[in-house]
């Protein structure tokens, strides 16, 4: 798939539902590439108008005239190729494991998902006179 989207033009992720992380919108951003997508999701937070156009999800007039409006267009799609090449840096995988072993230096994995006690990790019970609890 990275070779087609190396060769687009244009890439268009036309989702008509929600993905919190669109991958294909994610490898338009480090091929460079322009990119129109629907308004819904994570897409809105990977495409902006310096790199791209929204329209809202499952409108087709709105898709047509976004892409219409490219068409023909070298320098504009470059300058939004440009866009997608500087905001691909934000989603860098060495990037993202950085933060990751920052984050879980600072909250330890054991303080977060430490699970409760289970009873035969406690002290015993107390007993009363009688023998019962």
């Amino acid at each position: 798939m990275a070779g087609e989207i190396a060769e687009a033009a244009v890439v268009v992720v036309p989702s008509l539902w929600p993905e919190n992380f669109p991958t294909v919108a994610l490898e338009a951003l480090q091929a460079g590439r322009a990119l129109v997508a629907s308004q819904v999701g994570g897409l809105p937070e990977l495409v902006g108008n310096d790199n791209g156009v929204l329209v809202p999800p499952g409108d087709v007039a709105a898709l047509a005239d976004a892409l219409g409006g490219l068409i023909g267009q070298a320098e504009r799609l470059a300058q939004l190729g440009a866009g997608s090449a500087a905001r691909a840096g934000r989603y860098d995988i060495g990037l993202f494991w950085t933060r990751w072993n920052i984050t879980t230096r600072r909250y330890p994995h054991d303080r977060l998902h430490r699970a409760a006690p289970s009873r035969t990790d406690r002290r015993p019970r107390r007993r009363g006179p009688e023998g019962h609890a």
